[in-house]
């Protein structure tokens, strides 16, 4: 959880405080219960959608994030940049060790034109664990549009194939 999804969640929380002392203060609590009690479950169901939507677009940002594009000499990481691969490197270890450096920051490089930059794989990282032992997901090849799923590296590395 990045430390600006824990301000969110702070400043919701000293709202939800300062609302409930306000309404305190200017006496709402000895009128009619039964709005008191509609306006808390209203606002408590806010704050749960609001969590919801931030903790969602997080795990939105990480996905995005270990997307890697592939390409017969290079590999592309929105966070790691561009990745000159020697002629003898494999892929598979290369987009390992890009995602075992990811920090999930807010920093990003900026992105090669696809079709300039001779990409044939997109591979998209659903879940990475334990150093590369959990590994699901899915590569896009760039040409015919194919969308192929993995759950291991081996099946990665029987997909991206010259």
């Amino acid at each position: 959880m990045k430390r600006s999804n824990v301000l969110v969640y702070a400043l919701l929380l000293a709202c939800s405080i300062a609302l409930m002392c306000i309404w305190y203060l200017f006496g709402f609590d000895a009128l009619n219960p039964t709005p008191y009690y509609l306006i808390i479950v209203l606002w408590w169901v806010v704050i749960v959608i609001c969590a919801v939507i931030l903790v969602r677009s997080e795990m939105a940002r990480r996905r995005a994030l270990r997307t890697v594009y592939v390409s017969r000499s290079r590999l592309f990481n929105i966070e790691t940049g561009l990745v000159n691969l020697r002629g003898s490197e494999q892929y598979v270890p290369s987009i390992q060790g890009i995602l075992n450096r990811l920090r999930y920051g807010f920093n990003s490089k900026s992105a090669p034109n696809i079709g300039e930059m001779g990409f044939v794989y997109v591979v998209h990282t659903a879940h990475f664990s334990n150093g590369g032992a959990v590994w699901r997901g899915d590569v896009k090849n760039v040409n015919s549009k194919r969308v192929t799923p993995f759950s291991s590296r081996e099946e990665l590395a029987r997909i991206l194939t010259f």
